[in-house]
């Protein structure tokens, strides 16, 4: 008696002659004597044993579907969540631009379609707008005895000169150059004069570049008169004489008031100190010869600006005989 063996399912067969196939659709082979007793042929009311190997094709076949159906999924599921999008071009033929500044994509924004075959995608450039013209600082404040300061213009545009638009004599800008170092910045000189009123003053200067400008604001305090008068007291002998009183003050304009007759003021023109920015008067007093035994008492009122300073006079009266 011989022994065949599946080579798949391991079942055994004893017969003289070999069967063509296990059931399962494996090829047999020999076995040896030592081999246990072959298990009774199966007979053809029970084949259900040989349908197992069967069932586990079919079971694999399903886990390597879902398998596949699962890969697929996250593949999708990848590329619907990519944050940019590539333009696949393919070798189907060559790819076609075309661009587009629809009013609804705003000033700087513009679409660019890509396709390539039957793939299209759109992409929209976009474009930061340049910064405005600026000044800094946007307001320069003077002192009351003038000055020079500087400011800055920034963000000019490409081959634009910055040009000043001024008409006061108390402000006046310098010619704009370009700073060191700088593209887009200029820089200008504006002097205030002094202000000899003791009034403040503004001005509003018009700085522009290319199709762009900017207004600089310009403020100066009025001077303080500051006026003194060295001495503040004179004293006359009752045949009368001049003297002379040293005034000074911040202010061009001094006027002066004589309480009597007997008094005589002559102002005449100042002159003005750099060093200390003030006018300087010299002013001349006289009193009239008294002809009566009583003293004569009177004052000078000089008046800058608002603020006043008064002179005191005493004048001797005449003796008795």
């Amino acid at each position: 008696m011989n022994y065949w063996q599946c080579v798949i399912c391991t079942k055994i067969w004893s017969s003289e002659e070999p069967p063509v196939e296990c059931a399962c659709g494996s090829r047999l082979v020999q076995s040896t004597p030592e081999t246990p007793p072959p298990l009774p042929e199966p007979s053809p009311s029970q084949p259900a044993t040989s349908y197992l190997p069967r069932r586990l094709h079919v079971i694999a076949a399903v886990a390597v579907l879902l398998a596949l159906a699962v890969l697929g999924a996250c593949l999708w599921r990848q590329q619907r969540v990519a944050p940019i999008p590539d333009v696949a071009i393919q070798q189907a033929g060559t790819p076609e631009l075309s661009s587009s500044d629809s009013a609804d994509l705003g000033e700087d924004a513009e679409s660019v379609t890509i396709s390539v075959g039957n793939v299209t995608n759109t992409l929209v450039v976009t474009q930061a707008p340049r910064p405005p013209l600026t000044l800094a600082p946007s307001t320069l404040e003077f002192p009351e005895k003038g000055d020079r300061l500087r400011v800055l213009i920034k963000n000019v545009p490409t081959n634009a000169i910055p040009q000043v638009e001024s008409a006061n004599v108390a402000f006046s800008g310098g010619t704009p150059v370009r700073a060191p170092g700088k593209d887009d910045e200029w820089e200008m000189l504006v002097s205030a004069h002094a202000n000899l009123t003791p009034t403040d003053r503004s001005w509003k200067m018009t700085i522009s570049a290319g199709d762009e400008s900017e207004t600089l604001t310009l403020t100066q305090k009025g001077t303080t008169p500051n006026l003194t008068l060295n001495p503040d007291r004179l004293e006359f002998d009752e045949k009368g004489s001049s003297k002379t009183v040293a005034i000074s003050a911040s202010l061009r304009n001094l006027s002066s008031k004589a309480s009597d007759a007997f008094l005589v003021v002559k102002l005449g023109n100042p002159s003005y100190n750099k060093e200390d920015g003030k006018f300087h008067w010299t002013v001349t007093v006289t009193a009239r010869e008294n002809r009566i035994p009583n003293e004569c008492k009177g004052t000078v009122t000089f008046t800058a600006g608002n603020e006043t300073k008064t002179l005191n006079i005493t004048q001797k009266g005449k003796p008795k005989q």
